[in-house]
């Protein structure tokens, strides 16, 4: 079940850090045009797993402890625990399957290298019509700024004026 909560923590904020093991984070790559300009490749997303030394996530502790409906102290253990049946594993088998994820490996030389499961959602790609070539514009970001109608401040003197000209009548 930690396993579960532990990966909607990586989903909903694209980090994850596991003290002693590592960093996970959520790399998205945004649909584009292969280099022929004939397939559309869909938008994907891979987790990467680097191999640093990471502090304990306070906010990761109140997500458990929200989650399972317990206090701090106690989300914190079960994750503590995890952790450390993770690593006990790692040192036994050299391999820890992480569910949605991927599977974490100990190397020979006591590092850790992740390998991540390829996505299996939706195409990877669409050929487009025979045909038809998507061209990309080098003008894509260039942004043009129309100037907009500057009359409004007429209006605003009028309503001043008008304004100015009740107050008046009333007091003179």
């Amino acid at each position: 079940m930690i396993q579960q909560l532990l990966y909607k923590y990586l989903v909903l904020n694209g980090r994850l850090g596991l003290p002693d093991i590592g960093s996970f984070t959520i790399h998205r790559r945004p649909a584009s045009v292969d280099a022929s300009g004939a397939v559309l490749l869909s938008p994907s997303q891979q987790v990467q797993f680097e191999s640093i030394h990471v502090q304990a996530d306070k906010n990761l502790f109140v997500f458990l402890a929200q989650e399972i409906e317990a206090d701090e102290v106690t989300a914190i253990g079960k994750f503590n625990e995890w952790v450390k049946s993770t690593k006990e594993k790692l040192a036994e088998e050299s391999v820890a399957e992480l569910p949605y994820m991927g599977a974490l490996r100990l190397t020979v030389d006591g590092a850790y290298r992740f390998e991540a499961f390829p996505p299996g959602i939706g195409q990877l790609s669409v050929d487009l019509p025979e045909g038809m070539i998507w061209k990309t514009s080098t003008a894509e970001n260039d942004t043009t700024v129309e100037a907009k109608d500057a009359g409004w401040w007429i209006y605003a003197i009028i309503l001043l004026l008008l304004g100015l000209a009740a107050i008046a009548y009333r007091y003179l």
